[in-house]
């Protein structure tokens, strides 16, 4: 069974990457996806986290595998310069590293191929990042990028901020979070689905 590596370049310097065994269901990635959230030893190329993929920019719900129900999930990916020769090169390492014997047990094949990059040709038409990620990793992966920022993010950042949310209303959780702005929020107090701050009451 041959399983096909995908890769996205989104606005805002940010690309995701699955790996999927037909296409409405992820393939078996469990050892790169422990190693991502543990020791990471893909941090030097710019993977950041693991995240559920959400159902569409519209609907912030979590996608799950039509064949067994089980939530997919996006590599992020922070690059300044994305070329079709680094998504290829990223690609490439994590094929290598699950097509270790220690990683695939099974004999999965897992594929590179011309197919694999997705990404549209021109910059305009880059989606933004709440098109795939779910909106309370999007706050996480900001942090993270722009490490202890704060609630001035967002009017420090205005020519990118809509890479990141491009529709409004924003979540309450990016408003209280990182400042966007408030005047469209939907309801008083409630957070968008998906986002569940520690402080909350």
């Amino acid at each position: 069974m041959a399983y096909l590596f995908k890769i996205l370049k989104l606005a805002a310097d940010i690309e995701v990457i699955w790996c999927e065994k037909s296409p409405r269901d992820d393939a078996f990635l469990y050892p790169l996806v422990k190693n991502i959230e543990g020791a990471n030893q893909f941090g030097d190329e710019g993977v950041i986290a693991v995240t559920h993929r959400r159902i569409s920019r519209t609907d912030n719900s979590v996608l799950f595998n039509a064949n067994d129900s089980y939530p997919r999930r996006l590599i992020v990916r922070t690059i300044d310069e994305s070329t079709p020769e680094s998504r290829r090169a990223i690609l490439m390492l994590f094929r290598d590293f699950m097509m270790r014997p220690e990683n695939n047990r099974f004999g999965y094949e897992y594929v590179v191929d011309n197919t694999s990059d997705v990404t549209p040709l021109s910059d305009d038409m880059l989606e933004p990042v709440n098109a795939y990620i779910p909106d309370s990793s999007i706050v996480n992966v900001i942090l993270a990028v722009y490490e202890n920022d704060d609630k001035t993010w967002y009017s420090r950042n205005l020519d990118i901020a809509a890479d990141y949310f491009g529709d409004m209303p924003y979540p309450r959780y990016a408003i209280d979070m990182l400042g966007y702005p408030d005047s469209n929020a939907v309801g008083t107090g409630a957070f968008a689905p998906g986002f569940n701050p520690s402080n909350a009451n």
